[in-house]
């Protein structure tokens, strides 16, 4: 299952005490695998522009004492730069996306290209040099595909000497099946 992949991607690439970024927390799922990685000693910033997610999230993490190291935002995504804290910068380890609409809501409540975007290209500065981001874009519902298609050339048109991408689309599931980016820094030799 491609959550399982993702979270296991995840759960690889980050420590304790690091800074994580839920830039869609949705019904809170990755935000809690955060939390629980970062621990006590690192930060996660959960974004959503649902109240419904957050107070959903929060509920979540509350249930698993996981709530200590989370800091929530209620605006889009695309706000990042602007209301996370201004020593972010170069310092965040993991930023993740589920792009689309949030499990058991409305469906016409969706994430959109432009804002999708624009947080992304705020991650790619604010990322630390190991840092990486995860994209889980779905292309099933109005407006999906014409998403993953902008995330796609958006993720094609980054400096191959700068950036390590990978995408991948599960085998044996439905069509139209979620496309997953894992995009990471290169580090440069020295």
């Amino acid at each position: 299952m491609l959550t399982h992949r993702v979270h296991r991607a995840l759960a690889g690439h980050l420590r304790a005490g690091d800074i994580a970024l839920d830039a869609t927390c949705g019904n809170g799922h990755d935000t809690a695998l955060l939390a629980q990685i970062v621990g006590s000693s690192g930060q996660v910033h959960a974004f959503d522009l649902q109240q419904e997610a957050i107070a959903q999230t929060h509920a979540r993490l509350t249930m698993l004492g996981l709530l200590a190291p989370v800091r929530f935002h209620c605006a889009d995504h695309a706000r990042l730069s602007a209301l996370l804290p201004a020593g972010l910068q170069g310092r965040l380890r993991v930023a993740v996306f589920n792009l689309g609409y949030r499990p058991g809501s409305d469906h016409h409540i969706v994430t959109a290209p432009a804002t999708t975007l624009a947080a992304l290209n705020a991650c790619t500065d604010l990322l630390s040099r190991d840092g990486a981001i995860s994209v889980v874009a779905y292309s099933g519902h109005p407006g999906g595909a014409v998403e993953t298609d902008a995330v796609i050339h958006w993720s094609e048109a980054l400096a191959p000497q700068d950036w390590h991408v990978i995408w991948t689309c599960p085998q044996g599931v439905r069509r139209p099946a979620p496309r997953w980016l894992w995009l990471t820094r290169q580090q440069t030799q020295t």
